[in-house]
């Protein structure tokens, strides 16, 4: 019987190097030298032969397989992650909650700015309804300071609409602008006010919320108010003149106040003058008294006219009795 012939000594082994090599992520070997007798290992392969791990054991069994080499960074990510704190599903990460301090810096930083942005259209709009108001164009800057009015306005911006409103004749609206001022925060914008003020107390004397306004005012300015009352005989000299004795119930200026007002063209200021002075009962009112008693009277038709010339002859008698 014919035996099946059987392959070189060493062809197997060199077989299952081909095979495996690749697999294993090593080169395949050279060929043998054709000069190499069969069953007998070339010189490269017994190197590698005796190398470990680079070739079939000596029992022949394929050697043991090699851990492919795991590179640095997974192996770190690997770590990070098993370090990482537990995060409850839904919640949001600490990195996305934003500090309390940015937070606060946040808030403050728009809050300034509105207040700056406020502040600058507050100025603009008061340069423009001044320039309104010294061209005589009223209507034109109420327009200006209600578009710009802020919610909370500021005793300047309630001066500044006031005086407005004096210009377009809303004196109602004026007095009521200004009530709403508390009487220390008028200390600033007084000196402006005063004299509109007085200009309407020479017509509406009467009226309760101008004399509550014009007395918080006055008190404010009182040096320029006694400046005003001894001053030339003006419309603003009487109407000084009434501040000093109605709303703040001075004595000390009023008997020359009212002398000075014995001048005025007004009969019925000249009146009211003489009459005061008689009430007041200081002697130095009796030589201007007697002056106004001596004037001319006009004629009314038939009629003498009266134009204090009355008053100051009671106001003299009154002075008489009083030195008895």
């Amino acid at each position: 019987v014919a035996t099946p012939a059987q392959p070189p000594v060493g062809t197997e082994a060199a077989l299952a190097q081909t095979t495996l090599r690749p697999s294993l992520g090593l080169e395949a070997p050279p060929p043998a030298d054709s000069g190499s007798s069969p069953g007998v290992p070339a010189e490269g392969d017994a190197a590698r032969q005796a190398t470990p791990g680079a070739s079939l054991t000596s029992h022949g069994a394929p050697p043991p397989a090699l851990a492919p080499q795991q590179s640095a960074a997974p192996q770190a990510f690997a770590q990070t992650v098993l370090r990482a704190p537990a995060v409850a599903p839904g919640a949001p990460s600490s990195r996305s909650l934003p500090s309390t301090r940015a937070l606060v810096l946040g808030v403050s930083g728009v809050v300034l700015l509105l207040a700056i942005g406020g502040g600058l259209l507050w100025t603009s709009a008061e340069r423009t309804a001044r320039r309104q108001l010294a061209r005589g164009e009223a209507v034109a800057a109420l327009a200006t300071l209600r578009k710009a009015a802020p919610k909370e306005p500021s005793a300047d911006f309630l001066a500044l609409l006031a005086l407005a409103q004096h210009a377009a004749s809303q004196h109602d609206d004026e007095w009521s602008t200004l009530a709403k001022v508390p009487a220390a925060a008028l200390s600033g914008p007084a000196e402006e006010l005063l004299e509109p003020l007085l200009e309407d107390f020479m017509r509406y004397e009467a009226d309760g919320t101008l004399r509550q306004v014009l007395e918080r005012v006055a008190k404010h300015e009182l040096r320029r108010v006694r400046r005003l009352a001894t001053g030339d005989t003006s419309d603003l000299q009487w109407a000084a003149t009434r501040v000093l004795d109605r709303l703040l119930k001075e004595q000390g200026d009023l008997v020359d106040a009212y002398v000075a007002a014995l001048g005025s063209k007004d009969c019925w200021r000249r009146g009211v003058a003489a009459n005061r002075l008689g009430e007041l009962g200081d002697d130095d009112a009796i030589d201007p008294l007697e002056t106004l008693k001596a004037l001319p009277r006009g004629k009314v038709l038939i009629f003498d006219e009266n134009c204090g010339q009355d008053e100051a002859a009671a106001a003299l008698q009154r002075l008489a009795r009083k030195k008895k």
